[in-house]
């Protein structure tokens, strides 16, 4: 199964597709409060109102197996540590590698640029979104894609951000065990499962992949939005993927936001952030952008 989600009318114009992250449960799953049954989303929504604004079609890309709007589960049942143990990633749910999920996306986002109301496609990755968006990028040759936002997830190896959370807390013991898994990666003997994944998902995500290898595949525009406060992956990751990108691809159009105060899913003591920058990614590329552009506030 491998469903997409699509709110749209029948003018042409660009799809805003929604690239989810690394859990493995439906993008909206039923949940009982109190006499009431509302809605878990694991993936940002864009509301009509917003999208209407933004002048595009919403598309949302549904993981390998997975099927949401099923029958409604408690709100104890809900918590993410919860779904994470009765929903665990596997090659039929959700699936495990950067290559399942590249073969997935790839048959929606063709499935989407076939339909005649379809105009160019503009992907939004989160968390482990923007390493598959990213990755795509280097792939699609054929689609139609106009740009790529980056939220929360854009870097150099996975092991990185590992490395530098445990510099960040001043630990020397977690430093040399990040290195020590690290080179058990490298060297093909790693554990079964690493940090609650299968170690085949760590092999393809941070070895054999990693978001700055796959955008040096490609040149088109890229927009970066990271949290200072993000705990699940360190800003400092997408500083040195910028730089990189920077040094090694002179020409590439590149816009950098580093948000103040906000967190791995863009939230802030002012309100969740997402819409804001999604907005202003869109009039970025409308505007066939060229150079680079940083923000910081």
């Amino acid at each position: 199964r491998l469903d997409v989600y699509i709110r749209h009318d029948q003018n042409k114009k660009p799809v805003l597709v929604m690239l989810p992250g690394s859990v493995c449960f439906p993008m909206f799953q039923k949940v009982k409060v109190g006499d009431k049954t509302g809605l878990a989303l694991t993936s940002p929504m864009i509301s009509v109102e917003e999208q209407s604004k933004m002048n595009v079609h919403l598309a949302m890309l549904e993981r390998r197996g997975i099927l949401s709007f099923g029958d409604a589960i408690s709100q104890e049942d809900a918590a993410p540590e919860k779904q994470l143990a009765k929903r665990p990633c596997s090659a039929r749910n959700g699936g495990i590698t950067m290559q399942d999920r590249i073969d997935d996306s790839m048959v929606q986002l063709r499935a989407i640029a076939a339909q005649a109301w379809a105009g160019p496609l503009l992907l939004v990755g989160t968390s482990e979104g923007a390493d598959v968006a990213a990755a795509i990028s280097a792939h699609a040759k054929n689609l139609p894609i106009d740009g790529i936002l980056l939220i929360g997830g854009a870097g150099p190896t996975q092991f990185y951000d590992l490395l530098t959370m445990q510099r960040q807390a001043k630990s020397r013991e977690g430093v040399n065990q990040v290195f020590s898994d690290y080179q058990s990666f490298l060297d093909k003997k790693p554990p079964t499962s690493y940090l609650g994944y299968p170690s085949a998902r760590w092999s393809s995500f941070a070895i054999e992949n990693t978001p700055l290898d796959n955008l040096l595949k490609s040149n088109m525009p890229v927009f970066v939005a990271h949290g200072e406060l993000d705990k699940s992956v360190p800003v400092h990751s997408s500083d040195l993927l910028i730089m990189e990108l920077m040094r090694r691809q002179k020409n590439r159009p590149i816009y950098y936001w580093p948000m103040t105060g906000a967190d791995h899913s863009l939230g802030t003591e002012k309100g969740n952030q997402l819409t804001r920058v999604i907005n202003e990614f869109i009039d970025w590329i409308e505007k066939k952008p060229i150079g680079r552009k940083f923000r910081d506030d």
